[in-house]
């Protein structure tokens, strides 16, 4: 063998050696999954079977060294992340929500479980939507309603909001729906998308599309055309109220008319009401 064969060997030995130890390093210092990043809705749930869990009770609030309750929340639209307490050290998470990543040993780890994240279950309050319409001043307001949403992560869910006992304000003399309806004093929703954008905001869009919803204006007595349609686009931003971080089975958001990025019949709209939110099967929840 020539000694510029055994050079060339060498040489790629050397490089290969190098590419090895880069990538090496690159996975020793990457950053571990998280995936309780803020911010998260956390439901108080029961520890999965085999598990052991940091709170002795169904509000998350006291806690033991072993628990059968813990923190978890969506990973999926078909899993769910669960903060549990280790059996062993070196787990990264030093604390009961798995947010603190810490690179020597931890107390806690994160578990994925092939389990369906619980539903969010919403009641609407009185809510009121402005903007024109044909020209017409509109008001439309509704004193009740809901929505259930499926979470697909811990900050993203989606569904309809269905609005009931509705009327028209103004124009005068109408009677409204929505047209996928067309049951009168009955507003439904395309399938929205509702967004975690911090620890107090929510960001409504529509899951696909630029529509909210198209809304029919009919009656013999009304003063725009019978039959008229107008479709509601664009974004809701609403606000929860104090207490988000604490555990409670019920937390309120408010839509403010100055949060509307709306359109009605592609002119602006601004939209306000309450809602009351919960989780399914009354389970204690909060925002972290």
């Amino acid at each position: 063998m020539s000694r510029f064969t055994i050079a060339r060997q060498l040489f790629l030995l050397c490089m290969l050696a190098a590419l090895v130890s880069s990538a090496f390093a690159a996975s020793a210092s990457a950053s571990p999954e998280l995936p309780f990043k803020s911010p998260t809705l956390f439901v108080c749930q029961e520890a999965p079977a085999n598990y052991i869990g940091l709170y002795t009770e169904h509000e998350c609030k006291t806690n033991t060294a072993k628990g059968s309750w813990a923190w978890a929340t969506a990973a999926n639209a078909a899993e769910t992340w669960y903060c549990l307490l280790a059996s062993s050290a070196n787990q990264l998470y030093t604390e009961g929500l798995c947010q603190t990543h810490n690179t020597g040993a931890g107390a806690f780890l994160a578990v994925k479980i092939a389990k369906k994240p619980l539903n969010l279950i919403a009641a609407i309050d009185p809510s009121t939507l402005k903007g024109k319409v044909a020209g017409t001043e509109t008001e439309i307001t509704c004193s009740g309603g809901k929505a259930t949403d499926a979470p697909e992560t811990g900050s993203l869910s989606s569904g309809p909001i269905l609005y009931t006992k509705c009327k028209a304000i103004k124009p005068s003399g109408c009677e409204i729906s929505s047209t996928q309806l067309k049951k009168p004093g009955e507003i439904e929703t395309e399938q929205l998308m509702s967004t975690l954008t911090s620890q107090t905001l929510l960001s409504f869009t529509p899951k696909s599309g630029k529509k909210f919803v198209e809304l029919e204006f009919t009656g013999s007595g009304c003063s725009i055309t019978s039959g008229t349609t107008a479709e509601v686009e664009g974004e809701q931003m609403c606000t929860f109220t104090t207490g988000w971080e604490s555990p409670a089975m019920e937390h309120s958001f408010f839509c403010k008319a100055g949060e509307s990025k709306l359109e009605l019949g592609k002119k602006a709209a601004t939209y306000e009401g309450l809602n009351l939110l919960e989780v399914e099967d009354l389970l204690w929840w909060k925002i972290k």
